[in-house]
């Protein structure tokens, strides 16, 4: 289900389109009818809705002077205006479509048809991009000094870095436990940061290695390798964040 916000000076426009939507576009929900540019930019930047039906000539902030008032990522924008002439200004500023008014059923199925193929585009280019990301990942390398030797390990092994006073011992998926006389610190700069997070004054993990979060005033991790590990409550709320945007564990 998409999002949608309709922003119109006038109130009858404003409600004939979401009746239209609302009877031909069934994969869009309409969040808020806003009359008012400015009351219509706090809705925005709070709601973040996937489609903006945007009209052009209004009072306050014109339709273009919105879109200048808002940050990326923006909504999908479908500007509905009365007039022609904005057209080319609109596309300039990445319009997914320009309806003139009174907007046609089949106009508009054929607009919100553009933001599903638009957006159908973006996912999979992020998943493309997050596959690639991983790949590099995974071919990482890291020289860990231990006694007279010289160890080279890829990161994607590593399943955690656990800090003991000047020493770091490094766990891999193989079952080592390498102990190497370098500080926590001196390893987590060298880690790829989209995959490892320090949970712990003294402890870093590797997220493609965690098996489940376990909520609670005393939070911790289970690792796949059934290893459990305290998460520093000063840590929990940025870890929950980092967890939810990386998508890294179910």
């Amino acid at each position: 289900m998409l999002t949608a916000i309709i922003l119109d000076d006038e109130i009858h426009g404003a409600k004939s389109l979401r009746i239209l939507i609302n009877k031909n576009c069934p994969d869009v929900h309409v969040i808020y009818l806003e009359t008012d540019p400015l009351n219509a930019l706090i809705s925005i930047k709070k709601f973040k809705p996937d489609i903006l039906f945007l009209d052009i000539d209004m009072p306050k902030l014109n339709g273009f002077e919105v879109l200048s008032e808002l940050s990326n990522p923006l909504p999908k924008v479908i500007f509905t205006t009365a007039y022609d002439e904005y057209a080319i200004q609109a596309f300039k500023f990445n319009a997914i479509d320009y309806l003139l008014k009174p907007v046609m059923v089949e106009d508009l199925v054929s607009s919100v048809n553009k933001v599903n193929e638009k957006i159908s585009v973006e996912k999979e280019l992020r998943k493309k991009r997050q596959i690639e990301d991983l790949r590099q990942n995974q071919n990482i390398k890291i020289s860990v000094h231990c006694r007279n030797e010289l160890i080279i390990v890829e990161t994607h092994t590593i399943t955690r870095l656990e800090a003991d006073s000047n020493y770091t011992h490094i766990y891999t998926v193989d079952g080592r436990k390498i102990t190497s006389a370098k500080t926590l610190k001196e390893y987590e700069h060298q880690l790829p940061v989209s995959n490892f997070y320090r949970i712990h004054k003294t402890i870093v993990i590797n997220m493609q290695h965690v098996e489940k979060f376990v909520r609670g005033e005393d939070a911790y991790i289970i690792m796949k390798d059934k290893s459990c590990l305290e998460i520093s409550r000063r840590r929990k709320t940025d870890f929950l964040l980092y967890f939810y945007k990386n998508r890294r564990i179910n």
